[in-house]
C-alpha cells in the first residue's frame, strides 16, 4: 500500500478525496463503523470561503442545516454586540464526511472500519505502517506513508517522541468544549452568536448556532488551569438557563478537548505526516478546525502525488509550505487568544463597546494580514485615551504578534534536525513570553 490515513474524519476524508485522482493505492482506517465516520461533537460551522478556496463542491441541501450570513460577538452584559458579516453554514457533519468518503471509495480508497490503530511500525528509523486492534484480532498494516489524521489524541503522533521534536501538548493549549443540540423554534435566521466573558466560560466563550428553524447548537468552551473546579455541563446548564432555553428538549450532547495552540512544530518524518486536529491546526482563536484541515490535506496531497521515496526530505515541503502561510497565521493568533483569556468582562465589555474596531477589521484576524495591523493601531491609540492599564498589555502582544508571524514564516525550508530544534526553541520562548505579559488566570480575575 502506497498511502494509509490513520482517521477518516474531515482532514483524513479530504486529503483521500484529493488522493483518489491519482494511482497511489490509499486505504483510511478508521474504529467507527462506516456509516458513522465522521460523526463527531462539534459547533458544526464552517466558512463557504474554504470550499471557494479549495474548489471543493459547497455543501448540498440535505448537508446543510442553515446558511450562515453573519455573526454577532455579543459582550458579557448581552447588550452591546460587534455584527461580522460573512457567508457559511451550519453543516452535518457527518453528511458532508460522508460525501467526501464516498468520492474517495468510489475510486478506489480502501476504507478499513471498526479498527483501533494502536501504535506505528517502525523500521529503520521510519515509519511503515501501523499495528491495529479489529474485533479481537491484531493485525499489521503496512504502508510507504502513514498519515496521521486521528485527531487530537495523535495515536500515531503521540508514539514517535523518540522521532519528533514535539509530539504531545498540555492542558493549558486546550479548551474543554460542551455542546447540547436542542429542539427549539428559534429567530436567529442565518446569525450565530458568541458571547464572551468569564462568567459562563472561563477562558473560551460560548455560542448559540441556528440548525434548521427548530434546532439550535448552544455550547461552551472552558480552559482547564488552575481554578477549574466546575464541571463545563453545569457551566452550560447556567448558560441555558440565562438564555431561556433550559426546558428545551435535548437531541445530541457531549463534550471533547479542542486544540487551541500554534501548530505542531514537526508536521512529517520518515514515512509519515500529520494534519488536523492531530497537528494541532485549528484556529486557536475560536477553535474551528474544519476548514483548517482541508487545507492542510490539500497541501498535504499535493506533496504526497509529487513523492516518489515518501523520505522526509520530499515529505518535508508540506510542512514548509503549511508553516510560511497556514501556520503562521495560526501561531500569531495564540497572542490574542492568551491577551483575551487574561481580559476581565469589563475589559470586554469596553472591546465590543468602545474600543472602535469594526466588524471587517474583526473578521480579518481570520484572514486578512494588512488588516490585522490596523486592529493593533486602532487598539492602542484608543487604551491610550480610554482603557491606560491595557496599553502595555497592548504594545507587547503587537510586538509578540509580528515576532511570532515573522519566525514561523521563516520556518526551515529543509529538513535538519539540529536546525529544526533551534527553531522549536525560539518558538516556544516567543510562546512563554506571550503567556507570561499577556494571559491572567481566568478563574482569577
Amino acid at each position: 500500500m502506497d498511502v494509509l490515513i490513520v482517521g477518516g474524519s474531515i482532514a483524513g476524508s479530504t486529503l483521500a478525496m484529493f488522493l483518489s485522482k491519482s494511482d497511489l493505492s490509499i486505504a483510511i482506517v478508521d474504529k467507527n463503523p462506516r456509516e458513522k465516520i465522521g460523526e463527531k461533537i462539534c459547533g458544526d460551522g464552517i466558512s463557504a470561503s474554504y470550499f471557494d478556496k479549495l474548489g471543493i463542491p459547497k455543501p448540498a441541501k440535505d448537508e446543510i442545516y442553515s446558511v450562515i450570513h453573519s455573526a454577532k460577538i455579543i459582550s458579557p452584559n448581552f447588550k452591546d454586540y460587534i455584527l461580522v458579516k460573512g457567508e457559511g453554514y451550519t453543516i452535518d457533519r457527518l453528511k458532508l464526511n460522508q460525501r467526501f468518503l464516498k468520492i474517495a471509495e468510489e475510486k478506489g480508497v480502501e476504507i478499513i472500519d471498526r479498527t483501533n490503530v494502536l501504535e506505528p511500525i517502525i523500521r529503520d528509523n521510519r515509519v511503515s505502517g501501523v499495528v491495529a486492534r479489529k474485533g479481537k484480532e491484531i493485525i499489521r498494516i503496512y504502508s510507504k506513508v502513514v498519515v496521521d489524521a486521528s485527531g487530537v489524541t495523535g495515536v500515531i503522533r503521540s508514539k514517535l517522541r523518540k522521532y519528533l521534536v514535539e509530539s504531545s501538548t498540555e492542558p493549558f493549549d486546550l479548551i474543554i468544549a460542551c455542546r447540547d443540540v436542542i429542539k427549539f423554534k428559534h429567530q436567529l435566521d442565518g446569525s450565530l452568536e458568541i458571547y464572551l466573558g468569564h462568567k459562563f466560560s472561563p477562558g473560551g466563550y460560548a455560542w448559540i448556532f441556528p440548525e434548521g428553524e427548530e434546532m439550535l447548537n448552544i455550547g461552551l468552551g472552558v480552559q482547564p488551569v488552575s481554578g477549574f473546579t466546575k464541571n463545563p455541563k453545569d457551566l452550560l446548564e447556567r448558560f441555558k438557563r440565562i438564555k431561556g432555553l433550559s426546558n428545551a428538549e435535548i437531541l445530541k450532547t457531549g463534550c471533547w478537548p479542542v486544540p487551541v495552540r500554534r501548530p505542531l512544530a514537526q508536521l512529517a518524518y520518515e514515512g509519515f505526516l500529520v494534519l488536523g486536529d492531530a497537528a494541532f491546526q485549528a484556529n486557536p482563536l475560536h477553535g474551528g478546525g474544519m476548514g483548517n484541515a482541508m487545507i492542510a490535506a490539500k497541501i498535504a496531497s499535493d506533496v504526497l502525488l509529487e513523492a516518489e521515496k515518501f523520505t522526509i526530505n520530499e515529505l518535508w515541503r508540506y510542512a514548509y509550505e503549511y508553516m510560511r502561510e497556514e501556520g503562521a497565521k495560526n501561531a500569531a493568533l495564540e497572542v490574542p487568544k492568551l491577551l483575551l483569556q487574561g481580559f476581565k468582562d469589563k475589559d470586554f465589555e469596553w472591546l465590543i463597546s468602545k474600543s472602535g474596531i469594526t466588524s471587517e477589521e474583526v473578521a480579518s484576524l481570520e484572514f486578512s494580514l494588512r488588516r490585522k495591523r490596523s486592529i493593533w493601531k486602532k487598539l492602542i491609540l484608543n487604551a491610550m485615551v480610554r482603557k491606560p492599564l491595557l496599553l502595555r498589555r497592548f504594545k507587547k502582544a503587537r510586538d509578540l504578534y509580528r515576532e511570532i508571524l515573522s519566525h514561523y514564516k521563516n520556518y526551515p525550508r529543509k529538513y535538519d534536525r539540529k536546525a529544526l530544534k533551534r527553531w522549536y526553541n525560539i518558538a516556544e520562548s516567543l510562546i512563554l513570553k506571550a503567556r507570561k505579559y499577556l494571559w491572567r488566570n481566568p478563574y482569577k480575575i
